[in-house]
């Protein structure tokens, strides 16, 4: 039954790819894709837990509240956020509703809570990225909720492929292809449209049914004031490789200058100039001193944390994990599997999980222990280390568990 299901998703994702990725709207019932168990009830939990620790932590990252279209002061988002008292999103419609007629409540973190779902999120983007690639950036996954008649933002563009879920109430999405907004820039970030709805295409879709548009769609959401909750993936796609690679050797190549005088040697003058100051030159030898191994290694360790991630912005956060110990039992985390590769000299392991980097000496039998916990194996352990080389990896071993690369326990 689950070889049928995945051989459907894989037919789904070629057709869609060749469809209508970056190229046209889409809507349809979710199906067999799996992400239909993030319900209403699941959505409100983990709205749920990320408000409690934004209540620990006194801040309220990743979360805007918009009153009437104005957004609202952080301080004042902390004090209007989901309580257990409204046990579900209704309940919490209902409270803030009587405070607020019109309001948009978003949240783009609830990624750091998704644990129990992060193994359908993953197969839903992997059956996407299997057709298109990874993106260069990333996947974000968003919330939106309220009575609001119309996106606070006005008619917008993200930037993002974007994959949208209703949970409660109707949603309705109107579209505009980038062509006309270009030709029509007054439609850009403005809420009054009507002489341009003709031109629009109206995506109205219900709980159990998913839409997509793509990443130059100009849009906005309308209501009559019903209340609606819908979450989202936007596959973001405005980030070249270039940009990558660029953020990704930066901090090599500022490590290699080191810190530069703040005064140029020289005054320039109104000529010709026949050379560089000497410490634009100096800066010039010590990148050619970058060896191609060095910025092979550095990127590698950049992808390597990018794919631990699973292209995701950010994965979720884990419970706290029992202490290491050489008779330790271990069990690799299923759709979270452990990312390595070899260094240039094959002397380091740089290994990545959960967007966590480490390096440790190379060792064959931290490779056998990795792909046996990748297979979901039960691990004991010292079968794959003698005591010399369980010393030697003791560190990056407690570093893996600690980050929820293994879950242990004893014998």
């Amino acid at each position: 039954m689950r070889e049928n299901v995945k051989k459907h998703n894989q037919t789904f994702w070629k057709t869609f790819a060749s469809k209508h990725w970056e190229k046209a709207p889409f809507k349809m019932a979710l199906g067999s894709l799996g992400i239909s168990k993030m319900d209403d009830d699941a959505i409100f939990k983990m709205l749920l837990e990320y408000s409690n620790l934004c209540r620990q932590k006194q801040e309220v990252q990743g979360l805007k509240l918009f009153v009437d279209g104005v957004r609202q002061y952080d301080e004042e988002v902390l004090q209007i956020l989901p309580v257990k008292k409204d046990k579900n999103l209704i309940g919490y419609h209902q409270r803030v509703s009587a405070i607020y007629p019109d309001y948009c409540l978003v949240c783009d973190e609830l990624l750091q809570v998704s644990s129990a779902h992060w193994p359908q999120l993953v197969d839903f983007t992997q059956g996407l990225y299997n057709q298109i690639g990874l993106p260069y950036r990333f996947t974000e996954m968003g919330l939106y909720l309220g009575n609001y008649r119309k996106t606070p933002f006005g008619v917008h563009v993200d930037g993002c492929g974007v994959f949208s879920f209703p949970v409660v109430g109707r949603k309705k999405f109107r579209l505009w292809t980038s062509e006309f907004a270009d030709k029509n820039p007054k439609l850009k970030e403005t809420f009054k449209y009507t002489k341009f709805k003709s031109a629009s295409e109206l995506m109205v879709v219900e709980p159990g049914e998913m839409s997509y548009w793509p990443s130059k769609a100009w849009h906005i959401a309308e209501s009559s004031g019903e209340f609606s909750a819908t979450w989202s993936l936007g596959v973001w796609v405005d980030r070249k490789q270039k940009d990558f690679v660029l953020e990704s050797l930066t901090p090599l190549i500022l490590q290699q200058l080191g810190d530069a005088p703040t005064l140029a040697n020289g005054i320039a003058q109104l000529e010709e100039v026949k050379s560089l100051p000497d410490g634009l030159r100096n800066a010039l030898v010590e990148y050619k001193n970058i060896s191609q191994a060095v910025l092979s290694d550095h990127l590698l360790r950049s992808w390597l944390l990018h794919c631990s991630k699973q292209g995701f912005k950010t994965a979720p956060l884990l419970k706290e994990v029992l202490g290491l110990k050489k008779n330790s039992v271990a069990c690799g985390v299923l759709a979270r599997p452990i990312f390595w590769a070899k260094s240039s000299d094959s002397k380091t392991l740089f290994v990545a999980f959960n967007g966590v980097l480490i390096d440790t000496a190379f060792d064959f039998g931290l490779v056998s222990l990795m792909k046996d916990l990748n297979a979901g194996l039960g691990c004991e352990i010292a079968k794959y280390f003698d005591i010399k080389s369980f010393s030697r990896q003791k560190d990056a071993l407690a570093e893996l568990a600690r980050v929820g690369a293994v879950q242990l326990s004893k014998k």
